[in-house]
């Protein structure tokens, strides 16, 4: 029994790194490319500017989770279901009913954003320059939902790679472009660089469109009628998952915006960016281990579960270590590349790197919930944390400006993740770590 669970996790883990290896080289690209660009928007437009545009940002990310309803997760676990059984008309009724769903719903987030733009930018943020950032950046949330329920679903396929390209790496590439091409004319605002952004993400829905019907030509065949109130059911669970985990990372650049200046805001920004460099692993993971992990779950497979999990869980630690320690001995070094005023943040940044790499550390677990069918579980942890996070950051930013909304942010961060760590004990039965027993 030991040696064919052995020889299972090895192959799986031989299809994970495939599609991590991929997707982790994709990632870096993608990383690497996100970081020109915000170098680029830094020295272009100062930490003033750079703040407006991150705040529209937020705001528009808020917006595309709301449109998402939970169905891109959703969607991926059906579909990577059916595909395992080759029922590709339920692949086929998937994909629409979930476009369908999120195309209502992401248009209503987009005009209602857009109608309160000019209000939250003079009465919230008091930064008038973010009103025309807004609605021009709102303009994406639909095309951006859209992509994203594409891209799942690709990976679901197999088509990892396709699927982490439209996702990690076309979006900030044509939005690098976009900005170059701008600021050759001059157009040097957070409002122009929020029409990069948006024409970026029309552009790559077109491309997810067409990736989807040449590479899955499979789907193409009448789509059996797939249950939305099914897929809500399952969806909204996500949703309010996605949601606290919104609150959770958007928190401290809402409330920078509204007590401290867009320069503060700016600073932040790129700060977080930079760290998030930290755990761009465990997202390349995620991508390959989603349809794994849902798998494997519905086949009841649960110690080649607990061995994969524990085993990928040290190979993304290990992987992280490295820039944990680039950014924590030269934060100063690394922020000065955008500009001189960006080294205010180096206190910020090394305590944002230390959340992310305890995030990479206790493993994919939060996706493990999810796609085992204990999104609930998932949900309440996050709802929690999400809590305590803003509790922080109310008590924290006031006094202590960036530090306090680092602080807060890692803090909080660290407790979501062990709370994960318990329920997939709890619900799974093994501790999702890594033990001398499973090396």
């Amino acid at each position: 029994m030991t040696n064919s669970i052995t020889e299972g996790v090895a192959q799986h883990l031989k299809e994970v790194f495939r599609g991590t290896s991929y997707g982790l080289l994709l990632r870096i690209a993608g990383a690497l490319i996100a970081f020109c660009f915000s170098w680029l928007l830094a020295r272009i437009l100062g930490p003033s500017q750079t703040g407006v545009y991150y705040l529209a940002f937020t705001l528009i990310t808020v917006a595309t989770v709301i449109g998402k309803t939970g169905l891109a997760e959703t969607s991926m676990r059906f579909a990577s279901a059916a595909v395992a059984r080759h029922e590709w008309d339920v692949v086929a009724g998937v994909r629409n009913t979930s476009l369908k769903i999120t195309f209502i719903v992401s248009t209503c987030a987009s005009l209602i954003l857009f109608i309160l733009s000019q209000w939250l930018a003079l009465q919230v943020f008091h930064a008038p320059d973010l009103t025309n950032a807004l609605r021009v950046m709102s303009i994406a949330i639909v095309p951006f939902v859209l992509l994203n329920i594409n891209s799942e679903l690709l990976k679901s396929t197999t088509h990892i790679v396709a699927g982490t390209i439209i996702q990690a790496a076309a979006i900030p590439g044509i939005s690098l472009l976009f900005l170059i091409a701008f600021n050759s004319f001059g157009l040097r605002t957070g409002a122009t660089t929020a029409a990069a952004y948006a024409s970026s993400v029309v552009a790559v829905f077109l491309l997810s469109t067409w990736a989807w019907r040449m590479l899955v030509p499979e789907a193409r065949i009448v789509p059996r009628q797939f249950d939305a109130q099914r897929m809500l059911k399952t969806g909204l669970p996500i949703l309010w998952a996605s949601s606290a985990s919104l609150v959770m990372s958007l928190t401290d650049t809402f409330l920078l915006g509204i007590w401290k200046s867009t320069t503060d805001v700016g600073l932040y920004a790129i700060a977080t960016r930079i760290a998030l460099l930290t755990s761009f692993v465990i997202v390349a993971v995620n991508s390959a281990v989603g349809p794994k992990f849902a798998a494997l779950y519905a086949e009841g497979d649960i110690s080649m579960l607990r061995v994969l999990m524990q085993r990928i869980t040290l190979g993304m630690t290990l992987a992280a270590i490295p820039v944990l320690l680039l950014l924590t001995c030269y934060p100063r070094l690394i922020l000065g590349i955008f500009g001189q005023q960006f080294k205010e943040a180096a206190g910020a940044l090394i305590i944002l790197a230390i959340g992310q790499f305890i995030e990479v550390a206790t493993g994919a677990v939060g996706h493990l919930l999810m796609m085992s069918g204990h999104e609930r579980s998932l949900r309440n942890n996050l709802a929690f944390s999400a809590i305590l996070n803003v509790v922080l950051n109310l008590i924290a930013i006031p006094k202590y400006g960036l530090l306090g909304a680092a602080t807060a942010t890692a803090t909080s961060l660290a407790v979501m993740n062990i709370l994960c760590i318990v329920s997939v004990r709890r619900k799974l039965g093994f501790w999702p770590l890594p033990t001398l027993k499973t090396l």
